[in-house]
């Protein structure tokens, strides 16, 4: 099956490395020197895949001295090309998270804006978890039978 565009980066089905060396060629993305050392000659490095466009830029000493210090980056399953790529748990839009808390989207959007709900970004795209979802409506129902109970 063929995904658009926007969801073949929520699937897992992007490589991120790939996603910086187009925004590169295109000139959204520009190389930068090192941010460690000043080296003029800096390569774009990810703290977390799963934020593609989000990079730092470090020469190549640093960047190793970076994963002797930290390991691998957050979320490197998506560029591991030793196991079969799966599509990473179920992200839900905006408007699947309003249908399922039954209200509207401009309230999602409000706990948003708000940082109660964690959200993961990419671009303009905006994409909840299901199981931070659940993780978050545990916590809000625990808050309030507090809250209800002082």
């Amino acid at each position: 099956m063929r995904y658009p565009r926007s969801q073949r980066f929520s699937l897992g089905l992007v490589d991120p490395r790939r996603m910086v060396n187009h925004a590169r060629r295109s000139g959204i993305l520009r190389c930068q020197p090192c941010e460690r050392c000043g080296d003029p000659e800096g390569h774009g490095h990810h703290d977390d895949y799963a934020r593609p466009l989000d990079i730092n830029w470090l020469c190549r000493r640093c960047h190793k001295a970076w994963h002797r210090e930290n390991g691998r980056g957050l979320n490197a399953h998506l560029i591991d090309r030793r196991i079969a790529r799966k599509p990473i748990e179920p992200l839900l839009t905006v408007e699947d998270v309003a249908q399922q808390m039954h209200t509207t989207p401009a309230a999602v959007y409000l706990w948003i804006k708000e940082k109660a709900l964690p959200t993961l970004k990419a671009g303009s795209l905006i994409r909840i978890s299901k199981a931070e979802l659940r993780d978050w409506m545990e916590r809000e129902r625990s808050q309030a039978s507090q809250g209800a109970g002082q």
